[in-house]
């Protein structure tokens, strides 16, 4: 055996250092089949294991601090739009008001009298500053884009061209109609 005592015991458990290596060389608490190799290589594994466990923990207490940057930031801006819901906007109709989020959205659109489905259609603006054909949209209209004529001899509530007096003249195209005779799908 070699003169020096640390070579012979390469393991820093507590009952490695108390009973060392048997005669074969084998390390009593590993088990069969280890030896001193292994014993050193599970030194620089564990070594390893805890430098990784480090970094996972830095890493995990970035993210937890980016994390709640972000939960603060949608709380904001959550409070932003509840706050912006809450103030009317100007061309409202019967105290309604028009949500930029009806653009886009299907409906029916009423008309005549007594009053009856006589179009489908797409509402694609609901400002009432917006002009169309040199007509704004004004208070409770909106900009809707007619896909499907139902009744062609329905008359426009609003004419907006000389052109076109009623929904059959018009066929598909764009017309200012009262969001009150719109009903959405």
């Amino acid at each position: 055996m070699s003169s020096n005592p640390e070579s012979q015991n390469t393991c820093n458990d507590a009952v490695t250092e108390v009973l060392g290596p048997d005669s074969r060389g084998r390390f009593r608490a590993g088990g069969a089949g280890v030896c001193k190799t292994q014993m050193k290589k599970m030194a620089n594994i564990k070594k390893k294991q805890a430098y990784e466990g480090r970094k996972n923990e830095e890493w995990k207490t970035s993210i937890q601090g980016q994390l709640a940057e972000v939960t603060d930031a949608v709380k904001d801006l959550t409070s932003i739009v509840r706050d912006m819901r809450s103030v009317p906007q100007t061309g409202s109709h019967r105290g309604e008001r028009a949500l930029s989020s009806d653009v886009g959205k299907m409906v029916k659109v009423l008309g005549g009298w007594p009053t009856i489905e006589c179009a489908w259609g797409i509402v694609k603006n609901v400002d009432p500053t917006h002009k169309y054909c040199e007509r704004c949209l004004g208070d409770g209209n909106y900009l809707v884009y007619v896909t499907n004529v139902l009744v062609s001899e329905a008359v426009l509530p609003l004419p907006h061209d000389d052109h076109y007096t009623t929904l059959g003249e018009l066929g598909q195209g764009h017309v200012i109609w009262p969001k009150a005779s719109l009903v959405f799908v």
